[in-house]
């Protein structure tokens, strides 16, 4: 069972695209070349369940037999 519900991601051209398509709303600024992209470093606030498999952030959850927290 997962303890954690939410993380926090911090935004890179590799996950961008992945969050919105599930309905995420992630402010972009116009750039002096007229171009649209986001502030470096932006984190949002994410659902586990929308993270992509493999990612590397860390979350609580625990045993649905013992219990036990890992």
């Amino acid at each position: 069972m997962l303890i954690t519900k939410t993380v926090m991601l911090k935004l890179n051209g590799q996950n961008v695209k992945h969050l919105e398509n599930l309905g995420y709303k992630i402010e972009r600024r116009q750039d002096k070349w007229g171009s649209f992209s986001f502030k470096t470093g932006t984190e949002i606030e994410v659902k586990v369940e929308h993270l992509k498999e493999g990612s590397h952030i860390n979350i609580k959850c625990s045993c649905d037999y013992c219990l036990k927290k890992r």
